[in-house]
């Protein structure tokens, strides 16, 4: 592997109020490469790729109404842009709702999710069976109990259909607030609103801290010959495959964990699953059966998603190295330090 920091900058936009959304790549309605992404106060922008230059911007939420962009947007093949805004409603209880954004900027439809649900993960689209479909993970909150679900939503061009949703059942994780909880999820939701809700170069010693984990696992999808299979990581409790024929939304496989952090799926070549969990876990698993491939156990967390361009390797990123696994063992080919200082970074 050869490295290096970048040296230069073909351009830097102007400074906008821009935390946790990364940006994602679409394209204009002329054919031009647009960057889009979304800020702390329930903006989507659309740059030019070219020079940084600002092409319009459109709040996704009433003036006055304290909506926030936590996650990464999502850009179909017709070009159109879907993201997740969410609202404060209670301690660590959010409130989300879905938005279609076209080309131009224009706002087409709004989707509300159910009360007391959120999404703080970035919504997946795919083109299926001659439909736009929209997967979005999200996380009830109901009394004192928490429970994931999958949305299966259909782009109809001024509106959104809900085809199917799933709850993760019996997979349900029982809440708690205290300080002294390692993995206290309604904590955890207020210390990534409250960093999604930072201005920019505020972030200080007193911002909560999130234990190494960050936001919400995204799903992982891959078009087979005649269903979806959606991969799923619920940092609530479960994780495990969903199946979509263009009718109905029916489990593959579902396992449970113990309610620790995990990164998102990444689905890989050859029917390969992976993830990476944050006591360190690197685990590989068969996309069609669930079962455990291998697994590779490091000593730092391990939550971001990983990648792997062909069958041969597996890239995942800790908390202070860059791993290239092998895709057939897990075993570690090459490890890159590229941080010592683990206190200050979160990957």
């Amino acid at each position: 592997i050869k490295s290096g920091y970048a040296l230069s900058s073909a351009w830097v936009s102007v400074p906008y109020p821009i935390t946790t959304s990364s940006p994602v790549i679409g394209t204009g309605f002329n054919g031009s490469e647009l960057l889009y992404i979304g800020t702390s106060d329930a903006r989507l922008l659309a740059l030019n790729t070219g020079d940084g230059s600002l092409l319009w911007q459109r709040r996704l939420a009433p003036e006055g109404e304290s909506f926030k962009v936590l996650s990464s947007p999502s850009v179909a093949e017709s070009g159109a842009v879907y993201t997740l805004t969410s609202r404060k409603i209670g301690f660590g209880r959010l409130q989300t709702q879905l938005v279609k954004v076209d080309q131009l900027g224009f706002r087409r439809w709004n989707f509300a999710f159910p009360a007391n649900s959120f999404a703080i993960g970035s919504p997946k689209t795919i083109s299926f069976k001659g439909s736009t479909l929209i997967l979005v993970q999200v996380t009830t909150i109901i009394a004192e109990e928490a429970h994931g679900a999958l949305h299966v939503i259909a782009d109809e061009g001024d509106r959104a259909i809900e085809l199917s949703h799933r709850s993760f059942s019996p997979c349900r994780r029982t809440l708690t607030s205290g300080q002294s909880d390692p993995h206290s999820l309604l904590n955890d939701i207020e210390a990534i609103w409250s960093i999604g809700s930072a201005v920019a170069g505020s972030v200080s010693e007193t911002q909560p801290s999130l234990k190494g984990s960050f936001l919400m696992p995204t799903p992982a999808v891959n078009a087979m010959n005649e269903y979806l299979s959606i991969a799923i990581v619920d940092n609530v409790c479960g994780f495990g495959v969903y199946r979509w024929d263009g009718h109905s939304l029916e489990a593959a496989w579902w396992k449970q964990h113990g309610g620790q952090s995990h990164s998102s799926p990444a689905i890989l070549p050859g029917h390969l699953m992976v993830f990476g969990q944050e006591d360190g876990a690197v685990k590989g698993l068969d996309l069609i059966t669930g079962a455990q491939r291998w697994i590779y156990q490091g000593d730092e967390p391990a939550l971001a998603t990983p990648a792997g361009p062909t069958e041969k390797y597996v890239f995942a990123v800790t908390q202070r190295h860059l791993l290239r696994l092998s895709a057939d063992t897990g075993q570690p080919i090459t490890c890159l330090l590229y941080t010592s200082d683990a206190a200050d970074d979160l990957a």
